[in-house]
C-alpha cells in the first residue's frame, strides 16, 4: 500500500482493501496438520499505520472469513473488517453514510473480479503491482540466461472461451470457477505497460500471442517487432489476417494442426507478403518424448521452404531443444518458470533458472559446433599439417 499517492489526493477519508493480492502475497502455506496459512506484507502493515497517522480511515472489505484475517485487521487496528462479502459492492453506499462519506473521497485497492464495480465507482481506485512480480523476475531470468526475447500472451477471456468453460467449477487463489481463475491469470494494460517498460531498461525484446482480433490490436500499441500465432490460433483466419496485415515476422505454432491447415495459415502471410517462421510443437502439456518428432522440422522446411523453429513442452529437459537445433531449427522456444511447484498447468513442461541457463549455453555452443558446413583448412591444423604431411 503505497501511502504517497494519497497524500495528492487530500479529498479521500476514508480507504477500502482488499486482503488476498493486496496484503498478502496470493500464496498459501500448510502447517503439518494441512490448515492453511499466508503471508502479510509487513510494508503493508506500516502504510496502514502510516494512514491512521493521518487520520485516514482504513476498511478491510474481503471475501475471506478467516481467523487470519481477523487477527491482522486486530494487530493494525484497523477500524473495521466486512468478511465473507460476496457482493462487495452492495456494501459501499452503507459505508458512505455510516462514516458521512462521498464515494468521491473513497479510494478502494483491489485486485480481483469481484473488485471491478468499486474499482469504478470510488473516488480513487489502484491495484497493486504485486501481479507483475513475477513477470519481472522472469525478464530478469531470461535477460540474465541470455535469452534474445521473452513471449507472453494476450486473451479477451469472454471471447476465446465459451460461456459453459467460465462457468465450470475450478479453484484456484482467484476464485471458485474457470472464468475467475482465466481472468485473474490475465494481463491488462497495466501490467503490460510495466513489463514493456521494464524490457526497454533491461535491453531485452518483449512480443505476445494473441488470441483473439481485440487483443491483437490492444497489442498494436506497443512498438514490437515480432508477433506469435499460437497453435491454438492457427486456424483462426481473420485473427491470422489481421496479425499478417502488419507485416511483422511473425512465429507461427504448428502444434495440433495438419500440413492442409498449416498451409492455410501460410498462404495468409504469404498474401500480405509478412515474413513468418514456422514452429514445430507438440501443444500437450507435458509433451512425451516419443510424441516429439523433431524430423518434422526438416519435413515443414522441405514443405513451406522457410525457416523453422522448434516450441518444447518437455517435461523438465532441453534435450528436444539441442537436437532441434542440429537439425537446423531457427529459433527455439520454451516456457520457464521461477519454481516448478508454484500454480499452473504449464509448470511440469516449464525450466527453472538452472534448466534455462544450461539450455541457453549449450544451444550456443551447439550453433558453433556446427558451423556453417564448408569445408576448409583451419589456421589450427597447419602446424599438425606440416609436421604429418613432411615427407610427402
Amino acid at each position: 500500500m503505497r501511502t504517497s499517492l494519497f497524500n495528492r489526493y487530500k479529498k479521500i477519508k476514508l480507504v477500502l482493501t482488499d486482503v488476498d493480492g493486496v496484503l498478502t502475497d496470493g500464496g498459501l502455506y500448510y502447517t503439518l496438520q494441512g490448515d492453511i496459512m499466508k503471508k502479510f506484507y509487513v510494508r503493508d502493515g506500516m502504510g496502514v499505520t502510516l494512514l491512521r497517522k493521518k487520520n485516514i480511515r482504513t476498511i478491510i472489505i474481503t471475501k475471506e472469513k478467516t481467523r487470519m484475517v481477523k487477527q491482522w485487521v486486530k494487530n493494525m487496528k484497523i477500524e473495521k473488517l466486512y468478511d465473507g462479502i460476496i457482493h462487495k459492492e452492495l456494501l459501499l453506499n452503507k459505508i458512505c453514510k455510516k462514516y458521512n462519506v462521498s464515494t468521491e473521497e473513497i479510494a478502494y485497492i483491489g485486485d480481483d473480479v469481484n473488485d471491478l464495480e468499486l474499482l469504478k465507482r470510488v473516488g480513487l481506485s489502484a491495484t497493486p503491482s504485486d501481479a507483475s512480480e513475477d513477470a519481472i523476475k522472469l525478464i530478469d531470468m531470461a535477460k540474465k540466461c541470455d535469452c534474445d526475447a521473452v513471449k507472453f500472451q494476450k486473451r479477451t477471456i469472454e471471447k476465446v472461451y465459451s460461456k459453459e468453460v467460465l462457468d465450470t467449477p475450478r479453484e484456484s487463489q482467484w476464485g471458485k470457477t474457470t472464468r475467475e481463475q482465466k481472468l485473474g491469470l490475465e494481463f491488462e494494460k497495466e501490467e503490460f505497460d510495466i513489463i514493456d517498460k521494464y524490457c526497454k531498461e533491461k535491453g531485452i525484446e518483449w512480443y505476445a500471442s494473441s488470441w483473439d482480433i481485440d487483443s491483437q490490436i490492444f497489442l498494436q500499441q506497443y512498438d514490437l517487432k515480432h508477433n506469435k500465432v499460437a497453435s491454438a490460433m492457427l486456424t483462426n483466419l481473420p485473427l491470422l489476417e489481421v496479425i499478417a496485415k502488419e507485416g511483422k515476422h511473425t512465429f507461427i505454432g504448428t502444434g495440433m494442426s495438419d500440413l492442409v491447415q498449416i498451409h492455410q495459415a501460410v498462404k495468409i502471410f504469404q498474401k500480405h507478403n509478412c515474413p513468418f517462421e514456422l514452429m514445430h510443437s507438440n501443444s500437450s502439456y507435458p509433451m512425451q518424448l516419443e510424441e516429439a518428432n523433431l524430423r518434422c522440422i526438416e519435413t515443414l522446411r522441405k514443405e513451406f521452404n522457410c525457416n523453422v523453429g522448434y516450441s518444447g513442452h518437455e517435461v523438465a529437459s532441453y534435450l528436444c531443444c539441442i537436437v532441434a537445433v542440429t537439425l537446423g531449427s531457427t529459433s527455439i522456444e520454451r516456457h520457464i518458470t521461477l519454481d516448478r511447484s508454484m500454480y499452473g498447468s504449464d509448470q511440469s513442461a516449464s525450466l527453472e533458472y538452472a534448466g534455462l541457463e544450461r539450455m541457453v549455453k549449450n544451444v550456443r555452443q551447439v550453433q558453433v559446433i556446427l558451423d556453417d558446413g564448408v569445408k576448409r583448412i583451419y589456421d589450427s591444423e597447419i602446424p599438425a599439417m606440416k609436421k604429418l604431411r613432411a615427407n610427402l
